[in-house]
């Protein structure tokens, strides 16, 4: 399962990291559905994909959404509804630098053609 999700930064041009399962404990995005923990294999923030540290980095310009991809493997394919989706990111800009824990509740599951 992927999970597509549009970032935008609101106030300036900023450098954002976004983890799978990071190889040293930084971070990780996992999905929790009816009990089951789903932990992220890939991610992937505009153009770029994860590294081999299990993160990926890009900058995001004021205003401009950018897509990011957060894919997990074992979620069963009749899933309608996603209690959690987690990801943690680490944020770089003039008015803030440090990690950001996101939480998206009920999340529908809108299945690929």
């Amino acid at each position: 399962m992927s999970c597509k999700i549009l970032i935008t930064s609101t106030k300036e041009n900023v450098k954002l990291e976004l983890y799978s399962n990071s190889r040293y404990g930084y971070g990780r995005s996992r999905i929790l559905d009816k009990g089951k923990e789903y932990v992220a294999t890939k991610v992937e923030l505009g153009t770029y994909s994860n590294n081999r540290y299990g993160s990926v980095k890009n900058s995001l310009i004021k205003d401009i959404p950018i897509e990011a991809i957060i894919t997990f493997k074992g979620v069963l394919l009749d899933v309608k509804q996603i209690d959690i989706l987690q990801f943690k990111t680490h944020l770089k800009s003039s008015y803030y630098t440090g990690y950001l824990n996101t939480e998206l509740r009920n999340v529908s599951v809108t299945p690929e053609e």
